[in-house]
C-alpha cells in the first residue's frame, strides 16, 4: 500500500478572536438593524476594523450578513403586508364583572396605497419611479387605475389563500 505524502498546507488565516457566542451576538445585533457604525461602537472598535474583520473572518462576515438579510427579509414582508393588506389574530383583554376575559380576534388591516406605490416604485422602477421620462409618461388617471388593478389583483391573492373570516370570530376562553 503507498504511503501518501501529506498536501501542501492550506492557508486558513489568522485564528478569530471570536467565539460562537460571539459571532450569535453579532448576527443578532445586525438582526435588529445595526449598521457598521452601530456595530463598531457595539465591539469597541473602529468601522474599518470592523470592514477589515468582514474580509478577513468569513464566520464573522457571515454572521453580519445573515443577520442583515434576515432583518431586510422581515422588514419587506412586513412592507408587502402592509401594501396589499392582512389579517392577524391577536387576543383582546377585558375585565367583566372582575373576571380577566380573553377573547380571540382577528384585525384586518386594508391595503395601504402610499406602501403598495413605496412597493412598486422600488419593484417595478421602469414603470413607477418617480421622474418618469416623458415618452413614458402617466396621467394621474392612469397611475390611479394601474394602482387599483395592482391592489386588486392582491387582494385577489390573498383572498385565495385564506378563506375569509366567519362574521363572528370572536370566542371567549
Amino acid at each position: 500500500m503507498p504511503i501518501r505524502k501529506p498536501g501542501p498546507k492550506l492557508k486558513t488565516g489568522p485564528k478569530s478572536i471570536f467565539s460562537a457566542t460571539y459571532y450569535e451576538q453579532i448576527q443578532n445585533y445586525c438582526l435588529l438593524g445595526a449598521s457598521t457604525a452601530q456595530l463598531s461602537e457595539f465591539l469597541c472598535t473602529s468601522q474599518s476594523k470592523i470592514s477589515e474583520w468582514m474580509r478577513n473572518d468569513p464566520a464573522f462576515a457571515q454572521a453580519v450578513k445573515n443577520g442583515r438579510e434576515d432583518a431586510d427579509a422581515r422588514v419587506a414582508k412586513s412592507l408587502f403586508n402592509r401594501a396589499v393588506g392582512c389579517s392577524v389574530k391577536d387576543t383582546h383583554v377585558a375585565v367583566i364583572e372582575g373576571r380577566v376575559v380573553l377573547t380571540e380576534v382577528t384585525k384586518n388591516y386594508p391595503p395601504d396605497t402610499a406602501a403598495a406605490f413605496f412597493w412598486l416604485k422600488n419593484r417595478v422602477p421602469d414603470k413607477w419611479r418617480e421622474k418618469v421620462p416623458d415618452a413614458m409618461a402617466l396621467t394621474p388617471e392612469e397611475v390611479a387605475l394601474e394602482a387599483q388593478r395592482v391592489i386588486a389583483a392582491a387582494m385577489a391573492t390573498t383572498a385565495t389563500l385564506a378563506p375569509a373570516p366567519a362574521a363572528d370570530t370572536a370566542q371567549q376562553k
